[in-house]
């Protein structure tokens, strides 16, 4: 398994002499540049609070926190995330080409994550350098918690009093927008299916999300609104 530089941001490229350079020759016998493989010289060290929690809460956080989180990994507190989940560990401190968490980001070793599309090169080689630098985060650093809103508004209003909406025009163009993406085809996220009726009212692996004439009970609405300290849906929500 390999993987190109973009994750590896500490391998400085200098064309300029060194005191002690690593000549790589092209087929000409040519140096072509010299490579530093030490760190630059005052290289800020990766800071997890700084730059991998922003990264874990707007691309992981959606799925796994809480007591039922996805492939039960949890990446909101330290002791879940060096735990890892049903296929084990996914941080394996110091080696970040052996951490099951990069191959995932990098689409290696199953389905791409986060399943809304691949990081920023960025922040791929934040989380390589983090993890190779140890994986160091700070005890009692966690999700924040979140407030349940009040609970007028936790009933979808509809478009006017008395006015019925409709599937096709109001409601499948918000799914396909912001749920197909995970949860249609064979292997949906959490088992769950919007893409048909019959699937949706079935539910997922936790059960019917949907209640006819009950919001309020509908797990749907509870995770598009982030209550009972479950992650929120959509990934990637505004």
């Amino acid at each position: 398994m390999s993987y190109s530089a973009d994750y590896l941001p500490r391998v400085e490229t200098n064309v300029h002499a060194s005191s002690n350079p690593v000549a790589i020759l092209n087929d000409g016998g040519s140096p072509k540049a010299s490579i530093s493989t030490t760190q630059e010289a005052g290289a800020k060290k990766v800071d997890y609070k700084r730059d991998i929690q922003p990264i874990l809460t707007a691309s992981c956080y959606a799925c796994h926190v809480g007591e039922k989180a996805q492939a039960e990994l949890r990446l909101d507190t330290k002791a879940g995330a060096l735990k890892g989940g049903v296929s084990g560990p996914v941080i394996i401190a110091g080696n970040s080409k052996g951490s099951l968490l990069i191959q995932r980001v990098h689409g290696e070793g199953g389905r791409m994550m986060p399943p809304s599309g691949q990081l920023p090169k960025e922040q791929l080689g934040l989380l390589a350098a983090w993890i190779d630098e140890g994986a160091e985060w700070p005890e009692g650093e966690t999700v924040a918690s979140k407030n349940t809103p009040p609970a007028q508004s936790q009933t979808a209003d509809g478009k006017a009093a008395g006015q019925t909406l409709d599937f096709e025009k109001d409601i499948q163009p918000i799914l396909k927008a912001s749920c197909y993406q995970c949860h249609t085809g064979g292997q949906p996220a959490a088992g769950l299916r919007l893409d048909a009726k019959t699937l949706a009212m079935k539910g997922g692996v936790s059960g019917p999300v949907i209640v006819p004439g009950n919001a309020q009970g509908s797990r749907l609405i509870h995770r598009v609104l982030g209550l009972n300290d479950e992650p929120r849906m959509p990934l990637n929500h505004p």
